[in-house]
């Protein structure tokens, strides 16, 4: 309930221009992982399972990294994945039910 009011006052601040992105270098890998343990319990009581998959190396370019970062605000980067896992499990919870 507590996170509704959250979204709904970030959602007020975003409409009238008062809020304050901090943008920040963030692993993506690891902020999926918080998200992944946020959503786990429910999609297990769903028979839904979520996992977190990458490759060891990513090509950027011509060069090869390891490293998944994005510069972006560490809230807004958390709710678009949390819509998007969220939604993603809901449909799979869903075909189950069929």
């Amino acid at each position: 309930m507590l996170n509704v009011v959250n979204n709904l006052l970030l959602f007020a601040k975003i409409e009238a221009g008062q809020h304050r992105y901090e943008c920040e270098i963030l692993d993506i890998e690891a902020e999926l992982g918080t998200v992944i343990r946020l959503l786990q319990f429910d999609a297990q009581n769903q028979g839904v399972t979520i996992q977190q998959s990458f490759s060891d190396m990513a090509v950027v370019g011509e060069e090869t990294s390891r490293d998944l970062t994005a510069v972006a605000d560490r809230q807004s980067l958390r709710q678009i994945l949390i819509n998007v896992i969220g939604n993603a499990k809901n449909r799979l919870y869903l075909c189950k039910c069929c």
